[in-house]
């Protein structure tokens, strides 16, 4: 019994030697065939040129088109803050500007602009009147003025600036002297 049983695994691994064999020999063959055939091989590298370049081509348009869409929604690097959308993901862009357009239409009053700030009275009253002009502007069809804010540090400039642009739907932009003058005149 026990040769029976050495006899048959003897012709088992016979048959699996010749298979990898006749694999290994019609692989060969075909190998042979092909680097023969000056046209094939010719064919086969034209379109593997086409495949890499179609591939890595696309890959360098995506990359780039992707680079150039995100530049449109970050800061330039003077501006410190801003209320310009900005993200570094495409995907996080829609969420933004919902929720842009939602601060944008809440209500918005003289007197919820200035709560919470505390200024001399003349300041105050400047103040007041510039954001008047400004909330009202599309009332009166009037344009948008650009506005720079200047002095010691502390005053309430950024915070009524941001408010400001909240309330009318302007953007603001934080920008500190110290990185423009270097720039010079």
């Amino acid at each position: 019994m026990e040769g029976l049983m050495s006899g048959m695994e003897k012709d088992k691994r016979e048959t699996q030697r010749q298979n990898i064999v006749t694999t290994f020999n019609m692989l060969g063959s075909g190998l042979a065939n092909i680097v023969s055939n000056p046209k094939f091989m010719a064919k086969t590298a034209f379109m593997s040129l086409v495949l890499f370049g179609t591939y890595h081509g696309t890959r360098v348009g995506f990359s780039l088109l992707q680079a150039n869409i995100l530049h449109k929604f970050n800061k330039p690097t003077l501006v410190r803050e801003t209320s310009k959308l900005q993200s570094r993901s495409l995907l996080t862009l829609p969420f933004a500007y919902i929720r842009k357009q939602a601060l944008m239409t809440m209500r918005r009053s003289e007197k919820d602009l200035l709560q919470g700030v505390i200024l001399e009275k003349r300041l105050e009253d400047q103040l007041r009147e510039i954001s008047y002009a400004i909330l009202n502007r599309k009332k009166h069809f009037a344009p948008c003025k650009n506005m720079m804010f200047y002095g010691p540090p502390g005053t309430g400039k950024t915070l009524f600036a941001k408010k400001l642009a909240m309330q009318s739907g302007l953007e603001y932009a934080v920008m500190v002297g110290s990185d423009i003058a270097p720039l010079g005149s």
